[in-house]
């Protein structure tokens, strides 16, 4: 599993992300710093901390919780915040096949959330009727630590 964390540039007083693995700080009870591939620890935000989904976006950019896309539906460009819930979901049978409906909780699942007005959504990945993921429909607009585009960090 990959993560990644918003870090802080003092010298050039700046944001920026680190990736690698979560690692507690020293004495602290709380995630506070990133491992990275090159062996160093890079202190976090770790309310900035993300997780990478296994998800890729229109452009091939891999998607970490707190992302923020932008999806067509119904005619209508919406934002979606990537985000890891807990869900109940109801499954039915397909036409043709014997079976029940089956209801399930499904725990720690990568989905969209959309929120309008009082009103909050969410879209669990789902394909359509060619074999393609919604997640390849989708671009990564931003996130919701630094509301920078992505591809300035890239």
């Amino acid at each position: 599993m990959k993560y990644r964390g918003l870090a802080y540039n003092r010298a050039e007083s700046s944001h920026y992300y680190v990736y690698g693995l979560p690692s507690y700080g020293f004495e602290t009870d709380e995630i506070a710093e990133i491992g990275t591939v090159d062996g160093e620890f890079i202190d976090i935000n770790p309310g900035t901390l993300g997780r990478a989904t296994g998800y890729k976006d229109k452009k091939g950019i891999e998607m970490y919780t707190g992302d923020i896309t932008s999806l067509e539906v119904d005619g209508k460009k919406r934002k979606f915040e990537v985000v890891e819930v807990n869900t109940d979901r109801e499954y039915n049978t397909l036409k043709g096949f014997d079976g029940k409906t089956v209801k399930v909780r499904l725990q720690g699942v990568v989905a969209f959330k959309w929120v309008t007005g009082t009103e909050t959504y969410y879209l669990l990945p789902c394909v359509d009727d060619k074999g393609v993921c919604d997640t390849e429909r989708m671009e990564i607009v931003g996130d919701i630590h630094t509301q920078a585009e992505r591809s300035s960090r890239q």
